[in-house]
């Protein structure tokens, strides 16, 4: 579920990098592909995460099943954090403004 956060930038960047507009027909295939992605990821979390999270809750217990998606969830944070936003974050973010307004 971490990566549907980062959807709206994916397709922010896509539409700028390939020169998308939106009166263009790319622009509606690009945003029925995102929309059938969200909607794959959501079904497929919405089925895998309770059988792992029985699983898990079961042989591990109830206490360290929430101690390990803590961690799992604070690992996502900062996958999140580094390759996001990154050390040249600020950059690419003036570019990408500055492009957007080229554009």
């Amino acid at each position: 579920m971490f990566l549907l956060s980062v959807f709206p930038e994916m397709v922010e960047n896509v539409q700028v990098s390939l020169k998308i507009h939106e009166s263009s027909s790319n622009y509606t295939i690009l945003n029925d592909k995102m929309n059938d992605l969200y909607g794959f990821m959501f079904a497929v979390t919405n089925f895998l995460c309770p059988i792992i999270g029985g699983y898990m809750q079961k042989t591990l217990g109830t206490r360290t099943t929430y101690d390990v998606m803590w961690i799992v969830d604070f690992g996502f944070c900062i996958i999140l954090i580094i390759f996001n936003c990154g050390p040249s974050f600020i950059k690419d973010s003036k570019t990408l403004k500055l492009k957007l307004k080229q554009f």
